[in-house]
């Protein structure tokens, strides 16, 4: 579900006072335009090519996955292009960790 600007941050400010900090991270994912759940991702640590076989609301799905450097992301894109497919969603997400017991 999504939340005002306002309940992110306080929601923020709790975790930093209240629990402590693990990781952060920036992802990058397309979602692209084919009959199949195609995506790409770029994050902090790298990149990685998935594919999630079935239907989007099955019960179980069958995913698979390639990882790679951050620096293929780029080239991935292209490729992708070339063979006909467009990015359909770009969508951006940071995302903080923290451990709260």
């Amino acid at each position: 579900s999504f939340i005002t600007k306002e309940q992110y941050e306080r929601l923020l400010e709790f975790f930093r006072q209240n629990a402590e900090f693990v990781k952060e991270d920036f992802q990058e994912t397309h979602y692209f335009n084919c009959d199949e759940d195609l995506r790409i991702q770029k994050n902090n640590s790298g990149v990685k090519i998935w594919l999630k076989k079935g239907k989007i609301h099955d019960d179980f799905r069958e995913e698979l996955e390639i990882k790679t450097n951050k620096e293929d992301f780029e080239k991935i894109k292209e490729m992708f292009s070339c063979i006909g497919l467009k990015t359909e969603i770009k969508w951006l997400r940071e995302r903080k960790q923290f451990n709260w017991n």
